[in-house]
């Protein structure tokens, strides 16, 4: 599993580099895009970690909504071209509670 989630950073890495790069590059080193119909700002929001499993999911199960855990910030996030998490649960059936 930690060769999967040392996988998973270096994506994310290379993902948000690939995305600086983009938006960084100058309409004149880039001859055969017009780059000038984009808007070139991203809102990036960074979290941290979340933790879906244990009590977080038996009360998104209790409630019967999956967007229970993001509920308080969803405004906040809703606003970001890409939000980006640590996601600190396991990815199994039967998450133990």
């Amino acid at each position: 599993m930690e060769r999967y989630q040392s996988f998973l950073l270096i994506l994310a890495a290379l993902f948000l580099g690939l995305l600086i790069y983009v938006l960084a590059i100058s309409p004149r080193t880039s001859p055969r895009f017009n780059l000038d119909s984009f808007d070139r700002t991203a809102r990036i929001i960074l979290g941290g970690d979340v933790m879906l499993g244990r009590s977080v999911m038996t009360k998104s199960l209790g409630e019967k909504d999956t967007s229970y855990p993001f509920r308080k910030i969803a405004e906040e996030t809703s606003r970001a071209d890409f939000f980006f998490v640590n996601l600190e649960s396991p990815v199994i059936e039967k998450c133990p509670l």
